[in-house]
Protein backbone atom coordinates (compact mmCIF):
# COMPACT_ATOMS: atom_id res chain seq x y z
CA UNK A 1 0.00 0.00 0.00
CA UNK A 2 1.40 3.36 -1.03
CA UNK A 3 0.09 6.77 -0.06
CA UNK A 4 0.35 9.43 -2.76
CA UNK A 5 -0.29 13.05 -1.82
CA UNK A 6 -1.96 15.03 -4.60
CA UNK A 7 -3.41 18.53 -4.81
CA UNK A 8 -6.88 16.95 -4.36
CA UNK A 9 -5.88 15.00 -1.24
CA UNK A 10 -4.45 11.56 -0.55
CA UNK A 11 -4.64 8.69 -3.02
CA UNK A 12 -3.84 5.11 -2.02
CA UNK A 13 -2.30 2.53 -4.33
CA UNK A 14 -2.41 -1.22 -3.60
CA UNK A 15 -0.24 -3.44 -5.81
CA UNK A 16 0.35 -7.14 -6.36
CA UNK A 17 3.84 -7.97 -7.63
CA UNK A 18 4.85 -11.42 -8.92
CA UNK A 19 7.91 -12.80 -7.13
CA UNK A 20 9.66 -14.47 -10.04
CA UNK A 21 8.69 -12.42 -13.10
CA UNK A 22 8.66 -9.17 -11.05
CA UNK A 23 5.63 -8.01 -12.99
CA UNK A 24 2.64 -6.06 -11.73
CA UNK A 25 -0.45 -8.14 -12.60
CA UNK A 26 -2.79 -6.25 -10.26
CA UNK A 27 -3.28 -2.82 -8.80
CA UNK A 28 -6.05 -0.61 -7.46
CA UNK A 29 -6.31 3.02 -6.43
CA UNK A 30 -8.75 4.68 -4.08
CA UNK A 31 -9.39 7.44 -1.61
CA UNK A 32 -9.52 5.06 1.37
CA UNK A 33 -6.83 2.80 2.86
CA UNK A 34 -8.98 -0.29 3.38
CA UNK A 35 -9.35 -4.01 2.71
CA UNK A 36 -11.59 -3.43 -0.30
CA UNK A 37 -8.69 -1.78 -2.11
CA UNK A 38 -6.46 -4.80 -1.45
CA UNK A 39 -9.16 -7.28 -2.55
CA UNK A 40 -9.68 -5.31 -5.77
CA UNK A 41 -5.97 -5.49 -6.58
CA UNK A 42 -5.93 -9.26 -5.86
CA UNK A 43 -8.94 -9.79 -8.13
CA UNK A 44 -7.26 -7.85 -10.93
CA UNK A 45 -4.09 -9.91 -10.54
CA UNK A 46 -6.06 -13.18 -10.65
CA UNK A 47 -7.98 -12.06 -13.74
CA UNK A 48 -4.74 -11.03 -15.45
CA UNK A 49 -3.25 -14.46 -14.69
CA UNK A 50 -6.39 -16.24 -15.95
CA UNK A 51 -7.70 -17.39 -12.57
CA UNK A 52 -10.17 -16.34 -9.90
CA UNK A 53 -9.83 -15.24 -6.30
CA UNK A 54 -12.08 -17.10 -3.89
CA UNK A 55 -12.33 -16.83 -0.15
CA UNK A 56 -11.47 -13.13 0.00
CA UNK A 57 -13.98 -10.56 1.09
CA UNK A 58 -13.65 -6.95 2.07
CA UNK A 59 -16.51 -7.27 4.58
CA UNK A 60 -16.09 -8.17 8.23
Amino acid sequence: MTEIVTSDGKLYLATVIGLFPRRLPGYATGQRHDAELVVTSLQMAATTRGGAVTGFSSSG
